[in-house]
């Protein structure tokens, strides 16, 4: 229709009204870019948003797995410290020898750690990083994530854990099943200052037997020592994974 009308005027040299005609296309054209330049801008938004409470939720649920990994790691480097203080004099400790006996297991537990950051991954395989349009909560959350992929090392202290597979391979298989069934009812939640339910002989017999062992000392303190550092990375790390949990939540409200 309006091809129609400009082809007419153009015929009968209405030039106004062609400059008219000229004007209302060019305008709509103008206003249907700028209402799909709206739309997807619109829809960019929504999806920033939803990004970015994802990430929210993950660091949530990141600083939860890292509070239950420090209380179960907290209680299995006391039982540690119990472990280094009676095989470097058993007579420096008065705890009972079945609480001794148990501390030995406790102390070469393990509870793996990885990332939680699901959506971080999701949003570099896609290549939709640059839909969070804030540039330096962006870099902050790269460096977040890429500055704790390499403390993995230290954490997952089950990786060549000689001290786990010195104790588990030397300690009676029965008081290690009561070991885990007294000091963990549910998985991954440890009982501070448990002890099996064994006779006292029965328990110095054992004890015996692992002060023995060939190397133990030296593979308890280093466990000991493993533990700190982990610990102590944790730490550090829930205060940066609150701090960025804070920018997320921010920058989606």
């Amino acid at each position: 229709m309006i091809l129609k009308r400009l082809k007419d005027n153009v015929a009968q040299e209405n030039w106004f009204a062609v400059t008219v005609e000229i004007i209302v296309v060019v305008l709509g054209i103008f206003l249907g870019f700028q209402l799909t330049d709206w739309d997807q801008d619109r829809k960019d938004r929504a999806e920033e948003r939803l990004y970015l409470e994802r990430l929210h939720d993950d660091m949530v649920t990141q600083i939860n797995e890292m509070d239950l990994r420090m209380d179960y790691l907290g209680k299995a480097m006391t039982d540690n410290g119990i472990v280094v203080t009676y095989l470097t004099d058993p007579k420096a400790t008065d705890r009972p020898a079945p609480r001794i006996l148990t501390a030995f297991y406790n102390s070469s537990v393990i509870f793996p750690f990885a990332p939680f950051s699901l959506t971080y991954e999701e949003l570099l395989s896609t290549g939709k990083t640059p839909i969070i349009r804030d540039l330096e909560l962006r870099k902050n959350i790269a460096k977040y994530f890429y500055d704790t992929a390499p403390l993995m090392d230290a954490w997952n202290i089950d990786d060549n854990n000689a001290y786990r597979e010195l104790i588990r391979g030397e300690m009676p298989y029965h008081y290690q099943m009561m070991a885990a069934t007294a000091c963990e009812p549910m998985a991954n939640r440890m009982i501070a200052d448990c002890a099996i339910d064994v006779s006292e002989a029965a328990a110095k017999d054992a004890l015996d037997d692992l002060q023995k062992v060939e190397g133990i000392k030296r593979l308890a303190t280093l466990n000991l020592t493993r533990l700190s550092i982990a610990l102590r990375l944790y730490r550090e790390n829930i205060t940066l994974a609150k701090q960025m949990k804070d920018q997320l939540k921010a920058a989606s409200d």
